[in-house]
Formats: structure tokens, C-alpha cells, sequence
């Protein structure tokens, strides 16, 4: 049954009276193979006779010479048969098909004429390369490394690795670092900004360094940079000298990263220290409440400044510090590791959403009993104005003609939760238990969580398109629906939204409540479930309507409580958007990829495991996919399934852009990423942990992604990254995959429709003293190695590679190197004849 693109084999195997325990066929382009399937049937008795076994191969290259052999274990030990070939028919359908057959099997097997590209150098002293990220152009990745160029620098963080950037070129993957260059001595450490580093191109990138000569260094008042490919290094703030009464000034310190403009000149930090500040005469913040934030920028003179984002400089209250001592959060960062700031600043950084206690006295220590407000900074003219989003003293979006005013701040003295905002910032996400409509008809004085569902907290959108007056729509208001007569009230939302679409037009909620009546894609309506779990419902500004997803589960946190959009393993998309100028205006999100433990689809059938589903809101009707459940339900051997996206603790992107970071969702919501310890494929035989790439219902497994088991443990920093377009799967793989990769350590690949680069020659070594040329290596090896940094890419002069002048030769006695003088050599016959003939016909 040889085919273009596939082919059935065959063999057989006797078991010789003991049960085999495996039977495989191995394939490939060479006698090497490279892939293996397991036979079918699965069981082959214990006879003594000949059982017939089989396989069928697909994704095969068309007009291609295969191997192929049968293998079986039992008690008795192990054999195999000979190595047989067949041909498949036709011709190869790929432009780069010469690239794929060079590479082997493993080329081969990839989806849209795939081929594998090393990212990282073939040689980094030992250092494994790892946690990539790409741009969004698809034509950089970045990644960490200890040691990847010699020469460079480096260890600037000794425990995770450097960063540094390979850029896709003509002949392969150029890569560049990005530690700064000297005089600066230290870089931006992962934990101090939340890893949050590079812009979306990676291009650009945020360091925080400090002089290696000078009080500063000694002192480890460190500096805040804008760096770019090509080593430049602008000064984006003052030097940073915290002033602290309670440490003192002079004392080791860093600074957070929260957030930034699209071109890095704005950047928003904080103290590393949390009741520390930069300027005099700024408020100390109490203890246990929200750090100073301050906005470090080029001045009107294109000199480094800084200031507290929280003074207001304009206006009646021109010079007051809002929310005193209780310092200020951006979008809505609480307790230290929620990250909630999606849309909390504006592309240019004029405009910027924070959070604080306005009503705060400003001498006196912070106290919840003053409540969160968002409030709206903008900045023209270098001056800058702040106000509250939605006031709560009557007027405004509260001055209403019916009571219950959300002035009312005795009944409902509640926070403000910042979720969310669209790319224009017109849309803002909020959750809150203060009535901001008529339609809220459940108010109480309990505080939104993220923890639970708590009585009395919704679900607010902002519109700022609309008219004064009608800006505020409670978005869990909900529809009539069984246990649920009367909307408006029994919603009981999580503080910790799922997902914003970049334009705002979508969001994605959990909460308790019963808030539809219709039935989901898998046909299960809300209210078939318990009142306490947790509901996943959508709901966007173009029918304003709430529509139910599924059931989660009460273990799900990280989803319905998480850290924000693209930070919870949930993934709205199209999440960026363009418009006729290329600028960003974000999308509109009507498919969204999640995780949860629930099992939301009739395929799920691996029990209450962590699984990736993809639910399509635009299609008619709309539908409801498991994307990591195994074709055909679980085998009886099966591992649990656990899921993972990429590490989304670990940031590369820096401000609020949108799904630049750690992309595992493709635009179109077609290719989607996943990562588990159950074998989704026939071909998946290590029994560890894998990759796959997961196209509209069809898997690849990633080669070489499975770790070794002293890394095992280690889930974000290898996982896999994708392009925007989907076309482009950057993974940390760690065996070899290409004749390139000459070390033993990790490295960096990336698999690309149409790509694959030609192997380099194999690298010329001549001791002989006919060698024309000294010993070479391999393209891109050179310089590699150094004596800091050994590595196979030195070149280390031992005395049998001593090369003599022309007319002279080698000779070794007692172990020293010498040249002597070449003897004439002795000639004998026809070739004695030719040379005196030779010589007498000279002058």
C-alpha cells in the first residue's frame, strides 16, 4: 500500500512462548530511522509461531527512499529484523523538500513543508539555551543562556541565564546579546520586573544597570536603561537612590518594572523596597500597603527624569499627592504577584489607569477603610492631571435620577477592581460591589475576591464611547433564566476576570450565578450544575448578551481568580489588530483558548485533569473543543494529563502589549501549543513529558522536547513559543536535531514552513605537510569558544599541529617539534628518465 504520502509495513514477529512487551517498527530516511510506531495488533500471544504484524505510515515525502526494520522485546531479550526500503511515489511537494530529506524523519513528520533551523550558537561552553520568545514579526527569538557568545556580556544573571536575541538571516540565525555593554556591570534580574523586559519586536529592551567605577556601584544605586540590538544604551532615569527612613539611603536596592510605552521612553516603577521612595518630600508609604510608583522618563530637554505618578500638577489640586500614603497600583497589581494591568497604559504613555485610595488622608497611615477608586492620569504639555474614572460623589456616571446612587458610600462602601482595557483604552473592565446601574439590584457591603464568589459583586464595563449617563453597563446583570427570575442580582462574580479581547468588545467572566438560559455547544445549560461552582460565561458589546461557556472547576484559581488576560492560561483571539496604519488597535477576541480541570466536552474523558479547549463565540452555532484530549479517549496504561502553556510567570514583553508574551495561541485560533505528560499519539513512546503542535484537530509532536528527567521539574522554562501567524514554533530541544548542534547542552530551535539551511561542510583537519590551509571549523564557530568559556569551538595549538615553511619538513625526536631541511627524493625508472630529460631541456 505504498502511497505519495504514505504506506502500509509489515512483518512478523514470534513470541517463541513469552509475551511481548514491545513491538515497534522503526522508519526513517536512513538506516539511522529515527521514528518509530508501535505494531498493531497490540497483542501478540505467547505462541511459537510466526504472528503478522503491521503499520501504517502517513506523512511521508512523495518520491522518497524510507528504512524500515521491525523490532520486539520480551523476558527472553530483544531482536530485530533487517533492514528493509521502499520508495514512495510521486515527487516531492515542498519547495525546501531537499532541506526536509537532509534533516531526516524528523523535518519530515512537521506540518506546511516544515523544516528545523538552530536559533541558538552550536557552541556555548556547555551552557544549555532555553525559554525562547519571538517578535512579533516572527523574524527574531529571543533566549536565555549562561553562556551563548564568548566575548560578550555576560552572567549578568548567574542563576537563570542572559538574554539574547538571534535574528533570522540569509544563512541562519544571527545571534546578538543584550547584557549591557561596559562600563555598566549589572542587568535586570527576572524577579526584581517580573522578567518583564522587551518590547513586542525585541528590538528594544528595559535594563537596569549600574557602573562598574563610581560611589553608585559601590553602593548598588543602579540606573534604568533603554537598550537596542547594536549595543546602544540610552539613560531613561536618574540615577536611583531610594530614600527610606526606615533602612536607610546608601543601601542595596532595586526597582520594579510595571509597566511601559510602546517605545520604552515611559517607563512606570517602584522601589524595590515597599515603603521606600525616590524624591523628598514624597509620602511613605505604611506598612502592608501598595508601593510608591513613579514614572521615569526623558525631560522636556531629552535629560533622565523621574516623579510620583500620583502627584497631580494641574488644576485645584495642583501639587496633591491622591492616595498619600497608601501608594498606588497600576491597572490593578494587588498583593504582590497579580500582574492585572492589561490596557493600564497607553501606547504613547500620556494616558494611564492606577488605582488608590483617593479619600486617603494624606498624613496619615494607609487604612482599607478607605476605599480603592481607578483613577485616569493623563499628561500634555508635560503637566499632568489625574481624576477618578467613575466618581462617587453624585456626579457624573452616579448622578442619577433613581435611587441607588453610588454615591451612597455608607451602604456601599466597596472598591473599584480594575480587570481590563481595550488598546484605545475606551473600554475599561472593572469589578466592584458599589450599584453603578439601575440594573444592580444586589448591593451589600462584602468586598469583591478573588478567592470566592462573594454575594453582591458584578461585572462592569466603562464605555467611554458612549453618552454621559449611559457609560456604565453591569455586564453580569445576566438574563432571565431558571433560578435566576429577576437580572440584576445573585451574579456572585470572581475579582479576577478571565479574559478581554484587545478592542474591548469581548469578555470573559466566571461566577456563580445562573445568568443564561440557552445551552452551551456541548448542550449543558447553567443551571444543571451546583450554585457554588463556577461558571464561564461571554459576553461582548455587539448583542450584549451573556452566553454560558461551561462549568469550571472549584480548583481552576488560576483561571477564574488569575493574574489577567494572557496570564491564567486564557488566550482571547484575534488578540492584536491592525489598522490600515499598521498601528495597533487590538482584536476583537471571539475565540477563546483556556485550561481547566473541568471536563467540559464529551471527549474529555481522561478524568478531572488540566486540558486546553477552544471555544469559537462567531460561529453558527458556536462551538466547544477539546484541544489536548486523546483521539479516541485514554488508553488502560494512561498518565494523567497535564497541560501547560508556556511559563506565564515569566514575562519578556514589557508595559501592557498584548499576547506579545510567551504566545501559545495563533491569531486565527487554529494552531494552539500544549504541553502533557500523556502520549496523544501513536509516535509518543518515551513515556515523559512532550510538546505538541495542535492544528484544527490535527497533532505533531515537537521533536527532542521531552527533557531529561533531572529537568523534568523545570515546566516553564522549555516550553514552546508561536508567531502570530502560527507559522513559525520556537522550542528548547535537548538532543541533537541538526549536524549544526555540536554541543551537549540544550538548545534553541525553531520549525518554519519552508526553511531549513544547507548543513555546514564538514570541517577540514590536515596534519599532513601537504595541507595548503590551516585546520578549519564549521561556519559559525568561530570565535565561539573562548578560554573563559571552553568549548569544542577553541582551537588549541598542540605541538603535532607545528606547521614548517615551504622547503622544509616535520620531524618529532624525544618529543620536541623541529623543521630540517627537505631531502630531494629519490627517483627510480621512467620517472628518473622524465626528470633528467626535463632538467637538460632548461636554461
Amino acid at each position: 500500500a505504498i502511497e505519495e504520502n504514505g504506506a502500509t509495513l509489515n512483518g512478523k514477529v514470534n513470541p517463541k512462548g513469552s509475551a511481548v512487551s514491545v513491538c515497534r517498527f522503526e522508519y526513517g530516511t536512513t538506516a539511522a530511522y529515527g521514528a518509530v510506531l508501535p505494531c498493531t495488533p497490540g497483542s501478540l500471544g505467547t505462541g511459537g509461531f510466526n504472528v503478522g504484524v503491521s503499520v501504517a505510515l502517513d506523512r511521508l515525502e512523495g518520491g522518497t527512499t524510507y528504512h524500515y526494520r521491525v523490532n520486539a522485546s520480551s523476558v527472553n531479550g530483544s531482536s530485530q529484523g533487517a533492514d528493509r526500503t521502499f520508495t514512495t511515489t510521486g515527487v516531492p511537494a515542498c519547495p525546501n523538500a531537499d532541506r526536509r530529506l537532509e534533516q531526516g524523519i524528523l523535518a519530515i513528520q512537521l506540518p506546511d513543508c516544515m523544516a528545523l533551523e538552530q536559533v541558538s550558537p552550536p557552541v556555548k561552553g556547555s551552557q544549555r539555551a532555553a525559554s525562547p520568545t519571538i517578535s512579533d514579526d516572527g523574524q527574531r527569538v529571543s533566549f536565555k543562556s549562561l553562556a551563548a557568545l564568548a566575548g560578550t556580556p555576560g552572567n549578568v544573571d548567574a542563576i537563570n541565564g542572559d538574554r539574547y536575541v538571534s535574528t533570522l538571516g540569509e544563512d541562519g540565525w544571527v545571534p546578538a546579546p543584550t547584557s549591557p555593554p561596559a562600563p555598566y556591570a549589572t542587568g535586570w534580574d527576572s524577579g526584581l520586573f517580573f522578567a518583564r523586559s522587551f518590547d513586542p519586536s525585541l528590538t528594544r529592551w528595559v535594563a537596569l544597570a549600574s557602573a562598574e567605577e563610581g560611589p553608585q556601584f559601590n553602593l548598588g544605586i543602579a540606573q534604568l536603561f533603554r537598550g537596542e540590538l547594536g549595543g546602544v544604551l540610552d539613560p531613561i532615569s536618574p540615577l536611583l537612590d531610594p530614600i527610606d527612613p526606615s533602612v536607610g539611603a546608601g543601601t542595596v536596592r532595586d526597582a520594579v518594572l510595571q509597566g511601559a510605552s510602546a517605545d520604552l521612553r515611559r517607563l512606570l516603577l517602584a522601589p524595590g523596597e515597599l515603603n521606600a521612595t525616590y524624591l523628598p518630600g514624597d509620602p511613605v508609604p505604611s506598612p502592608g500597603s501598595d508601593r510608591s510608583v513613579y514614572l521615569a522618563q526623558p525631560d522636556a530637554f531629552g535629560s533622565p527624569s523621574i516623579k510620583l505618578l500620583t502627584r497631580d500638577e494641574t488644576g485645584s489640586d495642583a501639587s496633591k499627592v491622591w492616595g498619600g500614603r497608601c501608594g498606588a497600583r497600576i491597572g490593578d497589581i494587588s498583593g504582590g504577584s497579580t500582574l492585572r494591568n492589561q490596557g493600564a497604559v497607553s501606547l504613547d504613555g500620556s494616558r494611564i489607569y492606577f488605582s488608590t485610595r483617593p479619600s486617603q488622608v494624606a498624613d496619615l497611615n494607609c487604612t482599607t477603610a478607605n476605599k480603592l477608586r481607578i483613577m485616569e492620569r493623563t499628561e500634555a504639555a508635560g503637566a499632568a492631571e489625574i481624576v477618578h474614572l467613575i466618581p462617587g460623589d453624585g456626579v457624573g456616571e452616579c448622578a442619577r435620577a433613581v435611587a441607588p446612587l453610588c454615591k451612597n458610600e455608607a451602604e456601599l462602601n466597596g472598591d473599584d477592581f480594575y480587570q481590563g482595557a481595550s488598546v484605545d483604552q475606551s473600554k475599561v473592565y472593572l469589578a466592584t460591589n458599589r450599584q453603578l446601574a439601575d440594573s444592580d439590584l444586589d448591593g451589600t457591603a462584602a468586598e469583591c475576591s478573588n478567592f470566592a464568589a462573594v454575594a453582591g459583586c458584578d461585572l462592569y464595563l466603562y464605555d467611554a464611547a458612549k453618552p454621559a449617563g449611559e457609560r456604565l453597563i453591569q455586564i453580569s446583570a445576566g438574563e432571565v433564566a431558571p433560578t435566576h427570575p429577576v437580572p440584576g442580582e445573585g451574579a456572585n462574580v470572581y475579582n479576577g476576570t478571565v479574559a478581554i479581547s484587545g478592542d474591548g468588545s469581548h469578555v470573559y467572566f466566571a461566577a456563580t450565578g445562573v445568568l443564561a438560559p440557552d445551552p452551551n455547544p456541548e448542550g449543558k445549560t447553567a443551571d444543571q450544575y451546583p450554585t457554588a461552582d463556577p461558571k464561564l460565561y461571554t459576553w461582548d458589546t455587539d448583542s450584549e448578551e451573556v452566553r454560558f461557556v461551561g462549568v469550571l472547576n472549584s480548583a481552576d484559581l488560576s483561571l477564574w481568580g488569575g493574574q489577567g488576560t494572557f496570564l491564567n492560561y486564557a488566550y482571547p483571539v484575534p488578540a492584536t489588530g491592525k489598522d490600515g496604519s499598521g498601528t495597533e488597535v487590538g482584536g476583537r477576541g471571539d475565540i477563546l483558548v483556556f485550561q481547566t480541570k473541568a471536563q467540559l466536552t464529551n471527549s474529555d474523558t481522561d478524568g478531572a485533569f488540566l486540558d486546553t479547549f477552544r471555544y469559537v463565540g462567531s460561529s453558527a452555532p458556536p462551538t466547544l473543543v477539546c484541544v489536548s484530549c486523546k483521539p479516541g479517549g485514554p488508553d488502560s496504561e494512561a498518565i494523567a494529563t497535564i497541560i501547560r502553556g508556556p511559563d506565564l510567570q515569566v514575562i519578556d514583553t514589557a508595559g501592557t502589549a498584548f499576547a506579545e508574551e510567551n504566545r501559545w495561541v495563533s491569531e486565527d485560533g487554529r494552531t494552539i501549543l500544549i504541553r502533557t505528560f500523556q502520549a496523544l499519539v501513536p509516535s509518543d513512546v518515551n513515556g515523559t513529558r512532550n510538546d505538541y503542535l495542535w492544528q484544527e484537530g490535527k497533532l505533531t509532536l515537537l521533536p527532542g522536547t521531552d527533557p531529561p528527567a533531572s529537568l523534568l521539574a523545570a515546566t516553564g522554562d522549555y516550553a514552546p513559543v508561536i508567531s502570530h501567524d502560527g507559522l513559525l514554533v520556537a522550542f528548547t530541544a535537548f538532543p541533537k536535531l541538526l549536524p549544526s548542534d555540536v554541543d551537549t547542552s540544550s538548545d534553541v530551535y525553531v520549525a518554519r514552513p519552508g526553511g531549513g539551511y544547507p548543513f555546514p561542510p564538514a570541517p577540514v583537519i590536515c596534519v599532513d605537510e601537504t595541507c595548503p590551509d590551516p585546520p578549519q571549523q564549521r561556519p559559525g564557530e568561530v570565535g565561539a569558544g573562548s578560554e573563559i568559556a571552553p568549548s569544542k569551538g577553541n582551537v588549541v595549538s598542540k605541538p603535532s599541529d607545528k606547521r614548517c615553511p615551504k622547503g622544509k619538513r616535520k620531524v618529532t625526536k624525544n618529543g620536541k617539534v623541529s623543521c630540517v631541511k627537505k631531502k630531494p627524493a629519490k627517483m627510480k625508472g621512467a620517472a628518473k628518465q622524465r626528470a633528467k630529460h626535463n632538467q637538460g631541456g632548461q636554461k
